[in-house]
């Protein structure tokens, strides 16, 4: 009898915790529905169109974003496979990105206007081109100067007399949608010359030169340094290897590293790397003619993120969220890396595989190359026997895998030209760039040490979500060298670094 009454006892207790827990547990999830701005009796619905998903902004709060989106039905792609994996497109619309921080609305208000900031395309392939072409845009956020686009033109590696190859920068990174968000007015060099026919035509005279359309970009070159010659505007003489940029707290003011903002709050110092900080200062501003040339020593071959920055690390982070969301590759290059990554998944087991960026070409050839039994002892230890590997590669003779094929199920582009019907891309440079994205999309991923392509696979793998201890190179001394915790260091070019990645959607 003592122990029924004693059974009783419990069960009374086990009924009523349950009944507060259950009060309890339904206050917290009206509380965060609250938040969220959803009534305690309706759920949200999951938009599978744009994968709806929410991150906490400075304040705490709860913000809605939606994962970015791309328009395939437009180019009427033939072949097999899927154009909509969800995950492919790693930007974001994050609706507090819409609003500039003040300070930057600030900035552009200093100096005259209009004021341009022109820039000459670097010389080499197209990572290297790309490096220069994003820290332009992010130094014309960062000033508010009108953007002058280079001329069409060609690009090292590629046949420069084929029309097809010949490009605008845009071509390949659309900028249309950066400058609706951001308010940043971005020309063509054929509208600056228009805009500024005056000031052209006395060095157009002086040159000898007949009219603007049809330049060549060397004789762009040379026209826009006689320009600057002769009404004393300024051609950068920044050399980012020893100098870093950077912008200060408040639009127009001197950095005074003794400032409390800049002396407890500040990463600046290890940002710096050893570099001498360079102030873009209101003497600069008041300049309304930027001329950045390509050539050594202000050359940028360097990620935007280790080129400049400004000092709020709040406006650090919108501006590395810019970068993400709105210079990118283009739909058409995306939605055909979709239809080969679909088919490349359906093949793997269970629809994982790991991926490898292997250059051979015109790259380390006076240290040798990397043979493959040294690519089979490199990755054993983290790459499954039997595993789908996709590998981008300059390397045209296959038969050179052969010793990988014996142990992985070694996969290329070429196997899925006929089935996703990669003819169908209208400008052969793309085709590269779908290969660096299908293999941004491998369980692991190990490249070419010092490759830019390899290093732009890089970034984008952090923008996917995949963890640095994911991520090795086919370099003995720096095989994990991407998984170190450390600040980036010179030469700034020789891979991406986390911190263009990690952390930045906090607002």
């Amino acid at each position: 009898m003592r122990h029924s009454y004693r059974t009783l006892l419990v069960c009374c207790i086990i009924i009523a915790t349950s009944v507060i827990l259950y009060y309890q547990l339904d206050s917290f999830q009206i509380s965060v529905n609250s938040v969220l701005n959803i009534s305690a009796d309706e759920k949200p619905a999951l938009d599978t169109d744009n994968d709806q998903s929410f991150i906490n902004d400075d304040e705490g709060n709860f913000v809605k974003f939606s994962q970015g989106s791309m328009e395939c039905g437009r180019y009427n792609f033939t072949g097999e496979g899927s154009d909509t994996i969800s995950n492919i497109a790693y930007w974001k619309e994050i609706p507090y990105d819409y609003d500039m921080p003040k300070e930057l609305q600030e900035m552009r208000k200093i100096g005259p206007n209009p004021k341009y900031l022109i820039f000459q395309r670097d010389g080499a392939g197209w990572n290297n081109i790309r490096l220069g072409y994003e820290c332009m845009i992010l130094l014309a956020l960062l000033t508010g100067r009108t953007l002058v686009m280079p001329p069409k033109g060609t690009m090292d590696h590629q046949n420069s007399n084929d029309e097809r190859m010949k490009y605008f920068l845009e071509d390949f990174m659309p900028v249309k949608k950066l400058s609706k968000v951001t308010g940043l007015e971005i020309i063509s060099m054929e509208e600056f010359f228009k805009r500024e026919q005056n000031l052209t035509s006395i060095s157009l005279k002086k040159l000898n030169i007949p009219a603007t359309s049809e330049l060549s970009p060397k004789k762009i070159d040379f026209l826009l340094t006689d320009m600057v010659s002769n009404f004393n505007y300024s051609v950068a003489t920044i050399d980012p290897r020893i100098k870093g940029l950077v912008f200060p707290y408040d639009p127009g003011s001197i950095i005074n590293m003794e400032d409390i903002r800049y002396k407890n709050h500040s990463t600046i110092k290890y940002w710096l790397d050893g570099r001498e900080i360079t102030q873009y200062d209101e003497n600069l501003q008041q300049v309304p003619f930027l001329y950045w040339t390509a050539k050594d020593p202000t050359r940028l071959l360097i990620p935007f993120y280790t080129f400049t920055r400004h000092s709020n690390e709040s406006i650090d982070r919108y501006l590395k969220r810019i970068l993400r969301d709105y210079v990118h590759y283009n739909d058409e290059v995306f939605c055909k890396a979709s239809q080969v990554l679909s088919l490349l998944k359906m093949e793997a087991f269970n629809g994982t595989f790991s991926s490898f960026h292997i250059r051979r070409g015109d790259f380390d050839l006076v240290k040798g190359r990397t043979t493959p039994e040294e690519m089979l002892a490199f990755t054993e230890s983290y790459i499954r026997e039997g595993e789908t590997v996709y590998i981008a590669t300059d390397e045209r003779n296959k038969t050179f895998f052969s010793p990988l094929q014996k142990i992985y199920d070694v996969k290329f582009l070429d196997d899925y030209w006929e089935r996703a019907s990669l003819d169908d891309i209208s400008n052969p440079n793309f085709i590269s760039m779908v290969d660096g994205i299908v293999v941004s999309h491998g369980r692991t991923f190990t490249g070419t040490w010092l490759s830019t392509y390899s290093a732009y696979i890089l970034r984008m793998r952090g923008h996917l979500g995949h963890p640095r201890t994911s991520n090795w190179n086919f370099k003995k001394h720096v095989k994990n060298f991407a998984q170190i915790e450390q600040w980036p260091m010179n030469p700034f070019w020789m891979t991406e670094w986390y911190q263009g990645w990690e952390g930045i959607d906090q607002k």
